[in-house]
């Protein structure tokens, strides 16, 4: 039975392309930045303007279109429960252009240690508090038409589900046998869910009632692209992608690490977070792939 749940708020990071003034699928050199000092957990791309952002255990960067260094966004959050920056650990997706949400920490004591979900409309310099301040730490945010789907750690093996834009939230389970790792959905129809765990790729064709074990990939990211373009990258790197919701798999490539997040781009490109930290892209489906962002020294 879905249990229903209140103020859960989100936050996000959004991405914004590298090189000269062309589209961010145009890439020139990768760019760099030292002192992140942590991997890139989140990745996202505003399709208004281009611009990158990513989350790292340190820092949230942005990267306007034609940047090749990044951008701190300041991050500043004010609460009834305190103020200070949303800066750390931020998952992030754009809810629509120009907007973003993120779930993460901040680093100040001012702030309770969780920030549940927040939004922002000025690609992150500040913040607005949508639900679950000093209760809800997302770990995966995805956004599929009108509804936003996460994975929380306070409540593991259950998938949020909102339809008001992240101010509440009603539940489905996800597969008993391992915690969720990522979670993904058909474009084309809403009814059909993916989730992956230490144990694969589960699916799930009415709306999360009931899975089944699709692939058994050790940990996989998922990018859900098009009705037909189902992608999942296990942390030995290895790329599949299923035409048929999950049915079958193809092995198409590796990016050579294990990724920390996969996204598809709004042009339809791949990208994928790596130890280093850097950012990597694939233009043909997951077949070759090229680093586009590095954030070490």
């Amino acid at each position: 039975m879905a249990r229903l749940r209140f103020a859960l708020p989100l936050l996000l990071l959004a991405f914004a392309a590298c090189g000269g003034d062309g589209d961010p699928e145009e890439s020139a050199a990768p760019a760099s930045a030292t002192g992140s000092g942590s991997d890139i957990v989140s990745i996202a791309i505003d399709p208004s303007d281009g611009t990158l952002f990513a989350g790292s255990g340190q820092a949230f960067y942005r990267f306007p279109k034609g940047a090749t260094t990044p951008e701190e966004a300041r991050g500043a959050l004010a609460t009834p429960k305190g103020s200070g920056t949303l800066t750390k650990d931020v998952v992030v997706r754009v809810e629509k252009p120009g907007t973003i949400i993120a779930s993460g920490h901040s680093g100040e004591a001012a702030l309770p240690a969780v920030l549940g979900m927040v939004r922002s409309t000025d690609k992150g310099d500040t913040w607005e508090s949508i639900s679950g301040l000093g209760e809800a730490d997302y770990h995966e945010i995805e956004i599929v038409g009108d509804r936003i789907y996460a994975l929380r750690l306070e409540d593991p093996g259950m998938i949020q589900i909102s339809e008001d834009g992240g101010k509440t939230w009603d539940t489905r389970e996800a597969p008993s046998v391992a915690t969720p790792i990522d979670v993904a959905v058909n474009p084309a129809d809403p009814k059909i869910w993916a989730v992956s765990s230490d144990q694969g790729v589960f699916v799930s064709k009415n709306e999360g009632r009931s899975w089944r074990q699709r692939d058994t990939t050790f940990g996989p990211r998922l990018a859900w692209g098009a009705p037909d373009a189902l992608y999942l990258a296990g942390k030995d790197g290895k790329v599949k992608r299923s035409a048929d919701n999950g049915d079958t798999w193809q092995e198409v490539g590796t990016i050579g690490a294990g990724p920390k997040e996969l996204i598809v781009s709004p042009e339809g490109a791949l990208y994928a977070s790596v130890s280093g930290p850097e950012i990597r892209r694939s233009t043909d489906g997951g077949a070759s792939w090229e680093k586009v962002i590095s954030l070490g020294a």
